[in-house]
């Protein structure tokens, strides 16, 4: 057995996954590990304010950059990825400095609207955490260009020490700890990531190229990533944190913090796992199919390793999780255990079809994506609507998105593995 798992590290796809495996098993051990503590100090309600925040961050930081980001894997040339890079840093900055104007001339209407506890000190942070955020995200796909593996697992236990640590010493002190412990291990993370591009750039100075003129032929050649998955990717991520934000607005800031906890603890831990395994896969899928107009090998058998890893973890959240989040972080967090036996189904599905959903950019089916999404963005608010409405409970609302969602999940597992395969025929044909 040792001698089969020595020679799986000596391939080069395995031992990718495995490196980027463990910075995400670290990464995320940080939090879980010390939730326990976290949720002693803090409430639920403080915990719905962080996962608004965050929320919000995430579905800004897509317009953010215009998706021109997860473009960086696709050129021949690294020159012209940098040159994307510095694109998607720019257009963050931009965007950015005019959403800080506008928290700035309108805060005053905004708190008429919004009623929630230190929203001035929110709208500050928010325009930093989401440059923050957008600047990591084309960092990352660089290092994952470059299949710098190391540095993209250091960063993200680097970014997670300095989380949690920053909000456990503030919890006496301030009660956005959480969030301000949010920020500045953003900004610990986007530090490190410039440092190591320097790092990179200094021993190959032949890639430094960076002129508008470059930049602006990159921004037209992908054009399709703001014009097809801008729209669609912000749907995804208001989809995927509606949850969060609807619960805020129907059920009180405390459901959001239980469903929070709920993904912090299980969703999240699964999903880095996933994007480790996704990260790689994409890489070498890209090369695989731009090569020979196939890579449905390369998607089974990745396929077959996300179904293997997730059917004991799921199977236990389903039966235990209830009993577990008590035991671990009392008896005011029973309801996020009864979230995550509702929950379980969707993400098992999310986490074996998720990580191949790359096949969508790599075959350049930006505008299937994009249908997909605009079908997931309605359902994701109707079925918890529906919850509301009819049934008036929030376990309700939980269980038929946990439904709706495996249906969709499936559905985007197939329609990949369709495109892994797409230009099989007509190569043979040719």
């Amino acid at each position: 057995m040792l001698k089969r798992s020595q020679k799986l590290t000596n391939i080069p796809f395995f031992r990718n996954v495995f490196t980027l495996m463990t910075g995400t098993a670290l990464a995320q051990a940080i939090p879980v590990v010390l939730s326990p503590v976290l949720t002693r100090v803090y409430s639920p309600e403080t915990f719905g304010g962080l996962a608004l925040f965050m929320s919000i961050s995430i579905i800004m930081a897509i317009p953010a950059t215009g998706r021109y980001e997860q473009s960086i894997i696709l050129p021949e040339e690294d020159g012209d990825a940098l040159n994307i890079v510095v694109l998607c840093i720019s257009l963050a900055a931009t965007f950015c400095i005019f959403l800080w104007l506008f928290f700035y001339g309108f805060s005053g209407p905004i708190a008429t609207i919004v009623s929630l506890k230190n929203l001035n000190t929110y709208l500050r942070l928010l325009p930093i955490s989401i440059f923050l955020l957008a600047a990591y995200q084309s960092t990352y796909y660089w290092f994952n260009r470059v299949k710098s593996y190391r540095i993209i697992t250091f960063n993200k236990v680097t970014l997670s020490l300095a989380v949690v640590t920053t909000q456990l010493a503030l919890y006496k002190v301030s009660d956005v700890g959480l969030v301000i412990g949010y920020v500045f291990g953003q900004f610990i993370g986007v530090i490190y990531a410039v440092y190591q591009m320097l790092a990179f750039l200094l021993k190959h100075p032949g890639l430094v190229d960076i002129n508008l003129k470059r930049i602006k032929q990159q921004a037209q050649r992908h054009i399709k990533f703001p014009k097809f998955l801008l729209l669609g990717h912000m749907m995804n991520a208001v989809s995927g944190n509606m949850p969060i934000m609807l619960f805020q607005s129907l059920y009180g800031p405390a459901f959001s913090g239980f469903y929070s906890l709920t993904f912090r603890v299980i969703a999240l831990p699964m999903a880095l796992l996933g994007n480790a395994i996704s990260d790689v896969f994409r890489e070498a899928a890209s090369k695989q199919y731009i090569a020979k107009g196939e890579c449905s090998q390369l998607f089974l058998k990745t396929f077959k390793y996300l179904l293997l890893i997730a059917v004991i973890p799921f199977a236990v959240f389903l039966i235990a999780s209830p009993y577990l989040f008590t035991l671990f972080f009392g008896q005011a967090w029973v309801q996020s255990g009864v979230y995550a036996r509702l929950l379980s189904p969707m993400l098992f599905c999310q986490f074996i079809t998720i990580p191949l959903c790359s096949m969508f950019i790599i075959a350049e089916k930006q505008e299937l994506d994009l249908v997909w999404q605009i079908v997931r963005f309605f359902l994701s608010i109707s079925s918890i609507w529906v919850g509301y409405t009819i049934f008036q409970s929030d376990e309700s609302s939980v269980l038929l998105f946990s439904i709706a969602f495996c249906v969709l999940y499936l559905v985007s597992g197939v329609m990949s593995y369709s495109f892994s395969c797409s230009n099989r025929n007509t190569l043979d044909a040719g």
